[in-house]
């Protein structure tokens, strides 16, 4: 085993150089010779729209890989919703409960509305459609 050897390790071994920050979603703050060997935090929604060119291109080089045997993205590239469910994470719009039946706002995010008869809002954007029973109010 080398030194280097950070299996079932809690912390990094002496091998591994980590910044005391580092900012998610960016692998162009990696110096281009780290960046082969270097682990990024980087939302896959996050580096499937950059790859699709609706978002600034900040990744760097960075790829997603398997965790456990399980991809991130499908075959086709979207993201793979039977991904861990643990690094799946839902987003939300929040709006003020008095507002929810101002007409501006159901139009927007009610069941009905524009949101979600349009799950490609987020699937262009790397996130997973909800489905129609789960999605609005």
């Amino acid at each position: 085993m080398s030194k280097c050897d950070n299996s079932g390790a809690l912390r990094p071994g002496p091998c591994v150089r980590q910044p005391a920050t580092l900012e998610e979603n960016n692998g162009t703050l990696i110096p281009p010779a780290n960046r082969p060997n270097a682990i990024v935090p980087f939302s896959t929604a996050k580096w499937i729209a950059e790859k699709r060119t609706v978002s600034a291109d900040v990744r760097g080089g960075a790829t997603l890989r398997k965790i456990n045997g399980a991809s991130p993205l499908t075959s086709t590239g979207a993201l793979n919703a039977r991904f861990a469910p643990s690094y799946l994470r839902l987003i939300y719009n929040v709006i003020k409960p008095a507002d929810r039946a101002k007409a501006q706002f159901v139009k927007i995010f009610s069941r009905r509305g524009y949101i979600c008869r349009h799950p490609s809002i987020a699937t262009t954007f790397g996130f997973a459609a909800l489905p129609s029973t789960r999605c609005g109010y």
